[in-house]
């Protein structure tokens, strides 16, 4: 797969008509730390064990500012967090990382900002600078999810990173076939139970951080009512 986990899990949640994103609050900046944490951890910079974040083996800077800030912050952590306390603690900062993701992102080609203003007052729209792309993302998530084809690393985080923000309403604007791809999609990530091997690593990494994501969410929510 082509990208960040990051780039395309943002690239997802943008609607390429309306310039605004499918998913919002929470959902959508919990669901980039997540991403980003993914990001972190398939590169070896970080490790999930018994539920913690801990540094991983691999050793230097990553080559993206955001990611280097992040993990900067965790490994200077004198304690090892559980993966909703990190999320709620980044998610102070949530603005300030989406907006430096989607700078690099501008910087990379991969999305374009149209600023408007509505009665004197600033509005950006966001689009995937590429909408083929989107398309072509949305299909390989589809052949996944319906005909049982083998998902790749990145891919799977990606999915357990749909499941995590209810992302599935991009995959499709039929309502019956969204349906039928949340119901593959609930089925695909039951399966890390029965992972093995590599796969269990790249399984573990996924279930913690989608469920790392979606207690964010309810507890925040929770907090607000």
């Amino acid at each position: 797969m082509e990208n960040r986990i990051c780039d395309n899990f943002l690239i997802l949640a943008l609607n390429p008509r309306s310039g605004n994103y499918m998913i919002y609050g929470n959902q959508l900046t919990y669901g980039l730390l997540g991403a980003l944490l993914m990001d972190l951890m398939t590169d070896g910079y970080l490790a999930v064990d018994n539920g913690r974040i801990v540094p991983g083996e691999t050793k230097g800077i990553p080559s993206s500012a955001v990611l280097d800030k992040i993990l900067s912050r965790i490994t200077g952590n004198t304690k090892s967090l559980q993966v909703t306390a990190w999320i709620r603690k980044l998610g102070i900062r949530s603005g300030r990382y989406l907006n430096e993701v989607r700078a690099e992102m501008i910087a990379n080609g991969l999305v374009r900002v149209v600023r408007k203003k509505i009665l004197f007052i600033p509005w950006s729209l966001w689009y995937p600078a590429d909408p083929g792309y989107r398309k072509k993302l949305i299909f390989r998530i589809q052949d996944i999810l319906l005909t049982g084809k083998e998902a790749g690393k990145d891919e799977a985080m990606l999915l357990g990173l749909i499941y995590a923000t209810k992302l599935h309403k991009a995959l499709s604007v039929n309502r019956d076939k969204r349906k039928r791809l949340r119901k593959a999609l609930v089925i695909y990530m039951k399966k890390s139970d029965v992972a093995s091997g590599t796969d269990k690593i790249i399984r573990e990494i996924q279930t913690t951080i989608a469920a790392g994501v979606v207690a964010s969410i309810s507890a925040s929510n929770a907090a607000i009512h």
